[in-house]
């Protein structure tokens, strides 16, 4: 869910301490804008498919890659966590591409 990556990037880059955080807010931030950025290209093409994101507590449930709130701000924990999200999401696309792959028909 692309709005809970965007959020998850923005809460990092506001939090993360430790040695090189400037390096990491800047790096975090431009993560955010991206997803944010893919976010609304979804919500300009399915209006159905964002409305329940106007409910914070529904994110969770509709989420396939789960969110850790940074409760650790040093900045290699937040990294982890970033990193946790992003394998999460390549694991998630590259299952739909099985998925499409396998639905194709070959038929000429």
């Amino acid at each position: 869910m692309k709005w809970l990556a965007y959020y998850q990037y923005w809460v990092g880059a506001k939090v993360v301490k430790g040695p090189m955080k400037d390096a990491v807010i800047a790096e975090l931030t431009i993560h955010a804008t991206e997803e944010l950025s893919h976010a609304e290209l979804i919500r300009d093409q399915d209006h159905s498919a964002w409305e329940s994101c106007f409910i914070s507590s529904e994110w969770l449930k509709i989420t396939n890659c789960g969110y850790d709130a940074p409760a650790d701000h040093y900045v290699e924990v937040v990294l982890d966590q970033n990193i946790k999200g992003e394998q999460c999401a390549i694991r998630v696309y590259n299952n739909l591409l099985d998925i499409t792959r396998g639905s194709r028909s070959c038929d000429v």
